[in-house]
């Protein structure tokens, strides 16, 4: 089956780097429907593939075929759980996902906390993201960012930079969000101020700073 769907992709890369696009989604699609159809044709199918064809049709935003996938699994493990609460985020249904969330017997695990966080981060509903940022029981590094990268898309740069020093831990990807953040609100003194506390500024860091000078005309700077 991943040799079968490597061949397929192989494919669609070629015919997309020609320029041949429409027959490019025609061997996606049929790609998809190969995989299913020898999928359904295995006599035994463990865990493993079950959570593979649902991670395929998360990817090519199939959240119906997903979730009958979902449906059929008999001993679901935390990932199955976790791939079809981001398959309803990433496609903006949250009521479903949190439906969805609220039928798992053990939330002790942050991954599945973090796949709403980010879903209600990702489609701008702050207040509900909070709220559920504070309820939850473990917090990680993925959830601290993602909560900073929802205030960072919300341009309250006030709330942010607040929420970044109340911060429990940070990693690179906080301070360049905090970078990314003053920037996009056109402060850049601020964030030049900020690049400049880096421990160990990586090629994003440096980039971000970069064309944030460049897009504000700032051409000696950049």
């Amino acid at each position: 089956m991943g040799a079968h769907v490597f061949n397929q992709n192989l494919k669609i890369t070629q015919l997309g780097k020609s320029g041949r696009i429409e027959e490019a989604i025609m061997v996606k699609n049929g790609g998809n429907r190969d995989a299913r159809h020898l999928f359904e044709k295995m006599p035994r199918r463990n865990l493993v593939l079950w959570n593979t064809m649902m991670a395929r049709y998360l990817h090519n935003d199939k959240v119906e075929e997903a979730y009958e996938v979902f449906v059929k699994i008999r001993k679901r493990d935390l990932f199955s759980w976790t791939l079809m609460i981001t398959s309803y985020t990433h496609n903006s249904e949250l009521q479903n996902a949190r439906e969805l969330f609220n039928l798992l017997l053990d939330k002790q695990d942050s991954v599945c906390w973090n796949a709403m966080l980010v879903g209600y981060a990702m489609n701008g509903l702050y207040k509900e993201a909070k709220k559920f940022f504070y309820e939850m029981p473990v917090k990680n590094l993925v959830s601290w960012n993602s909560m900073l990268a929802g205030y960072t898309k919300n341009g309250e740069m006030r709330i942010r930079l607040m929420f970044f020093k109340e911060m429990a831990m940070r990693d690179l990807v906080s301070w360049n969000l905090i970078v990314d953040g003053f920037i996009e609100v056109g402060d850049l003194d601020f964030a030049w101020k900020f690049f400049k506390k880096i421990p160990e500024p990586n090629v994003v860091s440096w980039v971000t700073m970069l064309c944030g000078f460049a897009r504000n005309s700032r051409i000696v700077e950049a």
